[in-house]
């Protein structure tokens, strides 16, 4: 099997660089609308532009989209349905030294990163960013299409709605819930449940905006 990765970015070739050392891969491909054809990123090329992944054989390739999310989820969200749409299978990524329980489950398209752990009964969806250092811990549920940035620690049975992002460092304690569409920024705790969009920053976290 094949892979090909939406985006030529910092995170697509974080991304392509664990698909080529996984050994999974037969070849990776890049598709973007910036950079010319044949310029060479980790484990392959630029190939395609999105305009032509309807050509692509997804009998030959799997899909995984390579467009980080440091805000809004939308243009990972389109990407994904997208690729959907097109007959793809999204690929799992895990990065070196993650770890991901027996008893965990992990959804299409979703990356774990290096050294990122899921432990038991931990759910995570689809179209997941669960990036270096990050934890889920024990019977926490994650939502389609969120970034838990580096060294995010989700505690036990928590509940992360979708289209979310946890900043880096950020902690989210035991047993809460995070409605769809929230921002919380980089270092903070959260110690209540969080029930209204916005964005949610410092210890305790509060709503900016």
């Amino acid at each position: 099997m094949r892979l090909i990765i939406l985006g030529a970015g910092g995170h697509a070739r974080a991304c392509g660089e664990i698909a080529e050392r996984s050994g999974r891969f037969a070849a990776i491909a890049y598709a973007d609308n910036a950079l010319p054809k044949g310029t060479p990123l980790a484990g392959g090329a630029v190939e395609y532009s999105d305009a032509e992944l309807g050509a692509v054989d997804t009998g030959l390739y799997q899909a995984f989209v390579g467009v980080g999310q440091i805000t809004s989820a939308e243009v990972r969200v389109r990407l994904f349905e997208l690729l959907k749409q097109l007959g793809f299978h999204c690929a799992l990524l895990q990065g070196s030294g993650a770890y991901v329980a027996s008893s965990a489950a992990v959804g299409e398209g979703t990356l774990v990163g290096h050294m990122a752990v899921v432990n038991s009964g931990a759910r995570i969806g689809m179209n997941c960013i669960i990036n270096t250092h990050a934890v889920v811990e024990h019977d926490a549920r994650i939502g389609d299409h969120v970034h838990l940035s580096s060294g995010a620690i989700i505690n036990g049975e928590s509940i992360v709605g979708t289209r979310c992002m946890i900043g880096s460092h950020a902690t989210v304690n035991q047993g809460l819930r995070i409605c769809d569409d929230v921002i919380v920024g980089a270092g903070a705790t959260v110690v209540k449940n969080i029930e209204q969009p916005g964005v949610y920053v410092g210890t305790p976290a509060r709503k900016l905006r």
